[in-house]
Parts: C-alpha cells; structure tokens; sequence
C-alpha cells in the first residue's frame, strides 16, 4: 500500500501540467468523466504519465481502486504504446475484479 506522501506525490504529477490530465482541474484527482492523459507533465525528474498509469494499476491491483476510463492523448508514440498497454493491463484486472 503506498504511503500518504506517495500518493500525494502522484497527486501532484496529475495536476502538474495544465496539458497533463484534462477534465480534472479544479478537482479531486481523477474525478471527471474519461480523462486523457499526456506522457509529458512537464518534469520527467518527478513522473511522468506512465508512472500515472503504473500508480493506477499498482491501486488496482493492490487495493480494488477503481479507476476511471482513461484516454492517452500524448504525442511521443513509444510513451503512448507503454501507457496504452498498462491501460490494457488496468482493464484486465477490472474484468478480474469484477468475474469474482
């Protein structure tokens, strides 16, 4: 389970950057309908939109969060490909979830 400063830290990389998590501004994290994410959020030394995803299916995994839909809107296609699979990782987990 991750600590109240981890997951305060993963707050932050959400709201960091005005082009980072759309639909949730003004907001609690995550809270919104489909939010998109971008790779970039402005300080790859503090996280990155991957390290949003790995968060969100570690919670997943780890305990039953549930997330979400979310969407990838960022332009570097490596990044996008690795978020997309943890995207496709967190929907299995869901449907396991859910089969039990």
């Amino acid at each position: 389970m991750l600590s109240a400063k981890e997951v305060e830290h993963i707050q932050d990389l959400i709201l960091m950057d005005e082009g980072g998590l759309a639909g949730t501004h003004g907001m609690g994290p995550l809270e919104g309908s489909d939010p998109s994410l971008d790779h970039d959020l402005g300080d790859d030394q503090r996280g990155t939109g991957y390290d949003v995803v790995l968060w969100i299916e570690e919670e997943v995994a780890l305990n039953g969060f549930d997330p979400p839909r979310i969407k990838v809107h960022s332009a570097n296609s490596s990044a996008r490909a690795k978020m997309e699979a943890g995207i496709r990782s967190i929907e299995r987990l869901m449907a396991n979830q859910r089969s039990l």
